[in-house]
C-alpha cells in the first residue's frame, strides 16, 4: 500500500536565525535571542557522506557555533559532532578517504564469522590517526550533544548525554554504530547493552522538539527521491519480522526509510520551526557502499544542496517555504 505523499518541512526561518546569529557574533550556547536551535543528523551508514557534505557547506558559511544543542544517530552522531566542533572538512572526506576502505567495511568477513564493519578500526585508527579528534577541544566545548543508541534488550532508543570524558565519547560512538549482525555484538555501557541508534531512532528530530527546541535543522541521509517512493503496510511489516528473525534489530534498520518518513511527517505537524535538508535525488549510495566515485558524488550533492538552501534563506521573501 503506497503511503501518503511526503512533504519535507522547509521553514527558511530556521536558516535565517542561524545566519542572524552568525552576523551578530556571540559564542555557542549564549546567543540571547530566545530561541533554542538544534542540529539533528540522521543515520544511514555510508549514506552519511551526503550529510558530511552538508556540514562542510554550513561550516564554510560560518554557522559552526550557532547551534544550542546537537543530536546524532549512528553515522549521524559523527557528523553532528563534526558540525559543532568545526570539523566539517573531515566529515565531508571521511567516507571517501577512510570508511570506504576494506579495513573498515569488508563483506567477505561475514563468511569468516567476523564483523563486516570494524568499529575497532573506526575508533582506534580513523578517529585516532587518519581524522584525529581534538579531545581537549571536544571536552571543553559548550554545545551539548546527545548520541542516540538502541537498548539491545528492549529495542528502545536511548540518548547518551553528558559525555564528560574521552572514554564516554568513544563508547557512545561505538555503541551508536554497532550494526546488529554486522559489527559484532552489543556495546556495554554502565551495565546496559546497546546497538546502532538507527535501529530505533535514525532521525531524532522529534526528540529535539520534545526537549524544547524551537528551531530544528535536520540533515537527512536518505534522498528526497528515495523518501518519496517509500512504501508502508503489510509487506514492510512482514519484511521487518523476517529480518528480525535472522538478527534481532536488523529489521528496524532495513526499515530506515520508513522511520525517516514517519519522523519527517511528525516534524511537519509540530509547533517547532523545522527545515529538513536532503539531497534531491539518489546517487545510489547504500548503507555499506564502498564505491568511492558514488560516495564523492553523494558528498558533493550534499554540499551544493546545503548551499542552495542557504542562498534561498538569504534571497527569498520572509515567509515559510513548504
Amino acid at each position: 500500500m503506497a503511503a501518503e505523499p511526503l512533504n519535507l518541512p522547509r521553514d527558511l526561518d530556521v536558516l535565517r536565525v542561524l545566519l542572524e546569529r552568525r552576523d551578530k557574533g556571540g559564542s555557542a550556547g549564549a546567543h540571547g535571542d530566545g530561541h533554542k536551535v538544534a542540529i539533528v543528523v540522521g543515520g544511514g551508514g555510508m549514506r552519511g557522506g551526503s550529510t558530511g557534505g552538508m556540514v562542510l557547506a554550513l561550516e564554510e558559511a560560518g554557522l559552526t557555533g550557532c547551534f544550542d544543542v546537537a543530536y546524532g544517530s549512528s553515522s549521524g552522531a559523527f557528523i553532528a559532532a563534526a558540525m559543532i566542533h568545526g570539523r566539517g572538512h573531515a566529515a565531508s572526506r571521511v567516507f571517501t578517504e577512510d570508511m570506504s576502505a576494506a579495513e573498515f567495511i569488508n563483506i567477505r568477513r561475514l563468511w569468516r564469522r567476523s564483523p563486516v564493519v570494524s568499529l575497532d578500526h573506526l575508533i582506534g585508527d580513523i578517529l585516532e590517526h587518519r581524522k584525529p579528534i581534538d579531545w581537549d577541544e571536544v571536552l571543553a566545548h559548550r554545545t551539548p550533544m546527545q548520541i542516540i543508541v538502541t537498548d539491545a534488550d528492549t529495542m528502545q532508543p536511548v540518548a547518551l548525554r553528558k559525555l564528560s570524558t574521552r572514554e564516554r565519547w568513544e563508547q557512545a560512538f561505538k555503541a551508536t554504530s554497532a550494526v546488529p549482525g554486522f559489527a559484532g555484538g552489543p556495546v556495554e555501557i554502565d551495565g546496559h547493552r546497546y546497538v546502532d541508534g538507527s535501529v530505533s531512532e535514525p532521525l531524532p528530530a522529534m526528540r529535539a522538539i520534545r526537549d524544547g527546541a524551537t528551531h530544528v535543522l535536520a540533515l537527512v541521509s536518505w534522498s528526497e527521491e528515495a523518501l518519496l517512493r517509500h512504501e508502508d503496510g503489510r509487506y514492510a511489516a512482514m519484511e521487518r519480522r523476517a529480518l528480525n528473525g535472522i538478527v534481532s534489530g536488523l529489521g528496524g534498520m532495513a526499515q530506515g526509510r520508513l522511520h525517516y518518513a514517519r519522523e519527517i511527517t511528525a516534524m511537519t505537524g509540530s509547533d517547532a520551526r523545522c527545515y529538513a535538508l536532503a539531497n534531491p535525488v539518489s546517487t545510489g549510495v547504500r548503507s555499506l557502499t564502498r564505491d568511492v566515485p558514488k560516495l564523492e558524488r553523494d558528498a558533493a550533492l550534499g554540499y551544493v544542496t546545503a548551499q542552495a538552501a542557504l542562498y534561498r534563506a538569504l534571497t527569498a521573501p520572509t515567509e515559510t517555504e513548504n
